[in-house]
Parts: C-alpha cells; structure tokens; sequence
C-alpha cells in the first residue's frame, strides 16, 4: 500500500500494482472509497498487458474466493460508482471477454462479472 499512498491514481503504474499480491489483497486493506479511486489505474494498466487483466476483473469482482457479494465492503464499493463508470467498467469487462482465448479463465470471470454485477 505504501506506493500508492499520497500518489493520484494516474500516476500508479502496473509496476505499482504488481508490488501488491493482487487486486483482492489490496481490497483488505483500503476502504472501498480508495480502491474505487485507484481502480482507473488497474484498468488503464491491465488493458494492454494480457498476462494481468484478470488483475482488472478481480477489481470489479467481490474479493472472496466465490466471488459474490457478501457484507459492506462490497455494497459500498459498488454504491460509489458514477453512470459513466460503470459504462467504462461494462466495457472493459466486455473488451477482455472479447479479446481472451475461448474457454479462458479470463473470459468466463469476465461473462460472469458482466451477467452478475454489472448488467
């Protein structure tokens, strides 16, 4: 957490992400108010790294091992999100979905997200 802190979401690389052992990690230790502002980054970053956009997804994913929604974190994080973010979030789910091999790991979290979460 210490390379993000005091830093604008536009200047966290994926370098900076990486340092983290994942996205869900990260959830554990921000309210959802700041890993709503740094998520853009993790989006920005992963879309042109493939070896990391499951990166992006866990960032639009309840962080448990099922991935569903249980307690505030969640219900809160997700309250935050404005009409065109979540249109950017539909389309970067989309966007992987598209772009990842049939049958991929990457490509059904993605659908699921989408049919899940983000309708």
């Amino acid at each position: 957490m210490n390379c993000f802190r005091g830093r604008f979401w536009s200047e966290v690389s994926l370098d900076d992400w990486k340092r983290m052992s994942s996205p869900d990690s990260l959830k554990l230790c921000l309210t959802p108010k700041q890993f709503h502002y740094y998520l853009p980054s993790l989006l920005i970053e992963t879309s042109d790294h493939p070896d990391y956009q499951m990166w992006g997804i866990q960032g639009l994913l309840p962080g448990n091992l099922k991935r569903k929604a249980r307690g505030m974190w969640w219900a809160e994080y997700r309250d935050l999100f404005s009409s065109p973010q979540e249109d950017a979030a539909k389309w970067y789910l989309d966007w992987v979905a598209q772009d990842a091999q049939p049958g991929s790991a990457e490509r059904m979290l993605a659908e699921e997200a989408r049919a899940t979460y983000w309708t």
